[in-house]
């Protein structure tokens, strides 16, 4: 287990230096992200070498004595920075402020703890006994309180793009999913190791920090394997958002069934849905109503977003194409394609949501 551990600790620390090192040369010009994810990879890499050290009395030895105090809040850093970074892809217009160096206040508490304690007791192990438990049970809390602005944050982009646009995988951030899982479960396996009693000092215990090394090393192949698919893709999206003014129409009924009738008229008639790359500001110019006013009608009217809305006409027409003795040849796959989606796994969502049939179902019960 201990060779497996080192080795395993070993490969994902390079893994994580490479990739922060290769964002910080490659990346430039994305600066706020890329300075920021660069710093959140390399910060967990220090982790996983002080991982490596307590259990190496080889390298720990070669460690300057003050060492342990400065990686020991590399976690509250880790926090700030998963927070900063999911800021910094999913708001538009991303800007680091002078006010969110308060994100770091965390930090800079620890380490005025430590050195007073260090001061006062002149010896590294009094700071281990006095503050370690608390640190590591302040460090919990901070984190998790970081992983939920971050999951919060991406909820809130993900229905954002769904009241813009009627396709996802060009603004799909299931990497960042990933990376926000990776440290949950990494939080997780932290809080039960701390609440064992098994803090990396019971021999032969070593099934918490090998777990860890896991997660670490899956969440470092992931976004290797990322990178690779799509270069662009931990430097978030290329969307454009417009401003709308939802919440200042009063829609009167007439207005009403007046823009039920238009947007029926144009999405039955000129079918823009089987366009995969659909968004709202086509629909707008087609029916010369401004975006706003859409969007407000489809949310506060209609009770639904944009995604939906042109999703329920795909969804009509593969129905109708599906029993049609012209489409009987057809795959299922060829036929999600033709009325506009890009997507295997969204479409038998949505067409099961609708139906409460997969689509093969369907086509064999009404047929």
């Amino acid at each position: 287990m201990k060779n497996s551990i080192s080795i395993l600790g070993f490969t994902t620390f390079v893994m994580l230096l490479i990739f922060a090192a290769i964002l910080l040369l490659h990346f430039r010009k994305n600066k706020p992200c890329s300075y920021l994810l660069s710093a959140l990879f390399f910060s967990d890499a220090l982790l996983i070498f002080n991982m490596l050290a307590n259990s190496n009395r080889l390298i720990k030895n070669l460690l300057p004595e003050k060492y342990s105090l400065y990686v020991n809040g590399m976690p509250l850093l880790i926090g700030a920075l998963l927070y900063l970074y999911t800021k910094s892809i999913t708001l538009r217009n991303y800007k680091f402020q002078k006010n969110e160096f308060v994100h770091f206040t965390p930090l800079l508490f620890l380490y005025v703890a430590y050195w007073i304690t260090y001061f006062v007791s002149g010896n590294l192990q009094d700071i281990h006994i006095s503050i370690n438990f608390v640190k590591t049970i302040f460090s919990n809390i901070v984190i998790l309180f970081y992983i939920i602005k971050s999951l919060h944050l991406l909820k809130k982009y993900e229905n954002e793009i769904k009241d813009y646009y009627s396709f996802l995988h060009k603004t799909n951030l299931s990497w960042l999913k990933v990376i926000l899982y990776a440290f949950i479960g990494l939080w997780a396996i932290h809080t039960v190791y701390v609440i064992s009693g098994q803090y990396f000092v019971t021999k032969g215990e070593r099934i918490f920090p090998f777990l860890a090394l896991l997660v670490n090393f899956f969440f470092a192949v992931t976004v290797f394997s990322k990178s690779i698919v799509r270069p662009d893709a931990l430097h978030g999206t290329e969307i454009k958002f417009v401003k709308t003014v939802n919440g200042k129409n009063n829609f009167t009924e007439s207005q009403k069934a007046e823009l039920n009738r238009k947007l029926n008229l144009y999405m039955s008639g000129e079918k823009p849905y089987k366009n995969l790359s659909f968004t709202i500001n086509e629909l707008a110019k087609g029916i010369v109503i401004p975006v706003g006013v859409i969007s407000e009608h489809l949310n506060k009217n209609l009770g639904k977003n944009f995604f939906e809305f042109v999703n329920e006409y795909r969804i009509e027409e593969a129905k109708r194409k599906l029993i049609s003795n012209e489409y009987k040849e057809s795959t299922i796959l060829e036929i999600l394609y033709e009325v506009g989606f890009n997507s295997k796994s969204v479409f038998n969502s949505l067409f099961k949501k609708n139906t409460k049939l997969t689509p093969k179902e369907f086509r064999r019960k009404y047929s």
